[in-house]
C-alpha cells in the first residue's frame, strides 16, 4: 500500500516537474531575458572580440591553422549575457581570443543556428565548443566560465597544448610559468 502511495507520489512529482520545464520556466526565463536585456544595454555584448560566421570561421581556421571557438547561445540564457557582460569584456579574453583562435558566435535558436546546432550534441547554454583547425571537435565546456579560467583555456587552446597534454598537466606544469600580459 505504501509502495504504491509512492509511485503516485512520484509520478505527480514528474508530471509537476515536467509542467514546469515546459511551461513556467521557459515564462519565466522569457521575462528575465527581458530584463537583462534592459540592464545591459548600453554595453554591447562581445564588441571587441572579432566574431566569425560559421563557415567563413571554420575556412579560416584552417587556413591560418588556428584553433576554433565556438558559442552556441540562446537569448533567453542568463549564463550566456553573462559571458558577454563579463568574461567577453576582459581584456586577457579579448586579445588572446583575437590572436590565438577563431571565434564563432551561433544563436542555438535562429533559423541558420539551430541547423548548425544539431551537429553537436549541446546539453545546456552556454555551451562552448572547441575545434582543431580542421574542425575536430577537441571539447565542449558547458556553462560559464569566469575570465581568468577562460584565460588558460584559450592559452592551452591557442598555443597548441592540447596535442601535447591534458588541461590538467598543463595547468600543473606549464601555467605557473606562463606570464600572461594585460
Amino acid at each position: 500500500m505504501i509502495f504504491n502511495t509512492l509511485k503516485r507520489y512520484q509520478k505527480m512529482t514528474l508530471c509537476l516537474a515536467v509542467f514546469m520545464g515546459l511551461f513556467v520556466f521557459p515564462a519565466w526565463a522569457k521575462a528575465e531575458n527581458i530584463k537583462l536585456q534592459i540592464k545591459a544595454s548600453p554595453v554591447t555584448p562581445a564588441a571587441e572580440i572579432v566574431w566569425s560566421e560559421y563557415l567563413n570561421g571554420l575556412a579560416e581556421g584552417r587556413k591560418q591553422k588556428k584553433p576554433i571557438f565556438i558559442d552556441f547561445y540562446t537569448d533567453w540564457c542568463h549564463w550566456c549575457h553573462e559571458l558577454d557582460r563579463v568574461t567577453y569584456q576582459d581584456k586577457q579574453v579579448i586579445r588572446l581570443m583575437n590572436e590565438k583562435l577563431i571565434a564563432i558566435r551561433i544563436n542555438a535558436e535562429s533559423k541558420t543556428g539551430m541547423s548548425i546546432a544539431r551537429q553537436y550534441p549541446i546539453r545546456g547554454y552556454p555551451s562552448l565548443w572547441f575545434l582543431n583547425s580542421n574542425g575536430d571537435v577537441i571539447t565542449p565546456i558547458n556553462g560559464y566560465v569566469e575570465p581568468h579560467n577562460m584565460v588558460s583555456i584559450l592559452l592551452y587552446m591557442g598555443d597548441h597544448y592540447f596535442e601535447q597534454m591534458n588541461y590538467d598537466e598543463f595547468m600543473k606544469s606549464i601555467y605557473p610559468k606562463l606570464k600572461v600580459e594585460s
